[in-house]
C-alpha cells in the first residue's frame, strides 16, 4: 500500500474508525509505520495534548477531478476540525487505503509548525513502539 504526504485516510482498529489521519512523510520507518498527524472536532484537547484550530483554507475540498472528498473543513456541535497537537507513527497494516481528502502543502508547513517540537520529543519514543494493535507485535527491526 502507498501512502501520500499531504493525504487524508481513516486509521481503523478493532472494526472500529478513529481520526482521520494526513501523511506528513511518505517515507516508511524500519517497521513499516507511516508519519502523521490526526483530526479532531475537540479543539480544547487535554491537559496533555492542546489541540488546534486547522485554517479553514488549508483543506482541499475536491480532487483534481472536481470530486468532493469525503474529508472537509467541518463545524459541527462537538467543534470545529482541529489537528491534535503530536506526531505519530502508525503501522500501514490499521491505514484505511482510500484517500478521504488532502491538505495543502501550505497546510502541510503549518502543521509541520505546530507540532514540530512536540514530534521531535516523542519520535523516539513513539518510532521505537510502532505497535500493531491487532497483533501485538512491535513492527520494528532494531
Amino acid at each position: 500500500m502507498e501512502l501520500k504526504r499531504g493525504f487524508v485516510y481513516d486509521v481503523i482498529e478493532n472494526g472500529k474508525n478513529l481520526h482521520p489521519i494526513v501523511v506528513m512523510d511518505d517515507t516508511l520507518d524500519k517497521g513499516g509505520c507511516i508519519k502523521g498527524v490526526a483530526f479532531t472536532h475537540n479543539e480544547e484537547g487535554s491537559e496533555f495534548c492542546k489541540n488546534i484550530l486547522l485554517p479553514k483554507e488549508y483543506v482541499v475540498e475536491s480532487d483534481s477531478n472536481g470530486n468532493r472528498y469525503e474529508f472537509q473543513w467541518e463545524e459541527t456541535d462537538r467543534g470545529r476540525t482541529s489537528i491534535i497537537r503530536t506526531g505519530f507513527l502508525k503501522s500501514l497494516e490499521i491505514v484505511e487505503p482510500k484517500v478521504k481528502g488532502q491538505i495543502t502543502e501550505q497546510g502541510l508547513v503549518w502543521i509541520e509548525e505546530q507540532v514540530k517540537g512536540i514530534y521531535d520529543m516523542v519520535k523516539g519514543s513513539i518510532s521505537k513502539h510502532c505497535i500493531n494493535r491487532r497483533t501485538g507485535n512491535n513492527k520494528r527491526d532494531d
